[in-house]
């Protein structure tokens, strides 16, 4: 009998990946399939000022987070951090930088930093935003 129920979602993040990436392999032969995390921290003295995080899988890495308190903005802080994301990424030779963002977010700073839009998503993920996919080409 099949139950379908909620679980604890490390357990089922890992067996989620399990399962992927026994599918990929059966369709992808010259890619390679191991991940690997970054996580890059901003400091002013000892004080915590902003930070990044990616994840690489495959020829892509992916910028998950990236803030900068806001009394930093406007330091070029943000754009260090990609940069320091960008390096890690061509030292892989990944052949794409990806992001999201919300319109009211960073659409603009991703834009100067030479991100192009591949697509976007209205009313979400409220009524009146639209969110946005960027690419950043490395190769």
């Amino acid at each position: 009998m099949i139950e379908i129920t909620e679980n604890d979602d490390s357990d089922n993040c890992a067996a989620l990946i399990e399962l992927l990436t026994e599918h990929q392999i059966t369709h992808i032969t010259d890619e390679t399939l191991d991940e690997e995390i970054v996580s890059i921290g901003a400091y002013d003295d000892q004080d915590y000022i902003g930070g990044a995080f990616a994840k690489r899988f495959g020829n892509t890495v992916h910028l998950s987070l990236l803030v900068v308190k806001t009394e930093w903005r406007g330091h070029a802080i943000g754009q260090k951090l990609v940069a320091k994301i960008e390096a890690f990424a061509r030292e892989r030779e990944s052949r794409y930088l990806t992001v999201n963002t919300q319109d009211y977010q960073a659409l603009a700073f991703y834009q100067k930093l030479g991100f192009t839009v591949f697509g976007s998503i209205e009313d979400t993920p409220f009524v009146g935003t639209t969110k946005y996919y960027l690419k950043k080409r490395l190769d």
